[in-house]
């Protein structure tokens, strides 16, 4: 006896979700393995990584928005901060 026809245009889901179903355990076993392994790796590797920043801040020439008291306040605001920023 041969192997049944199947016809090439259907794809017969009984088999994948038997499949699935067989091996559900050894797939849920893979999954589990993997992430503890990548949880012991993040918690026993040292983090390597650098973060550099350039904060550049321009004069605006005397200009000011709308509100010229609230930009000048936001302004000096600016300039402290910048300036705390030179220092470190």
């Amino acid at each position: 006896m041969g192997a049944p026809a199947v016809d090439d245009d259907k794809v017969n889901w009984g088999r994948y979700t038997a499949a699935l179903r067989r091996y559900k355990w050894l797939m849920l076993l893979i999954v589990l393995l993997g992430t503890a392994g990548g949880v012991v790796a993040t918690r026993f590797l040292p983090p390597i990584y650098t973060a550099k920043a350039t904060i550049w801040i321009e004069d605006g020439g005397g200009k000011t928005g709308p509100d010229p008291a609230g930009t000048a306040a936001w302004s000096a605001g600016l300039d402290r901060v910048a300036q705390d920023l030179c220092r470190v």
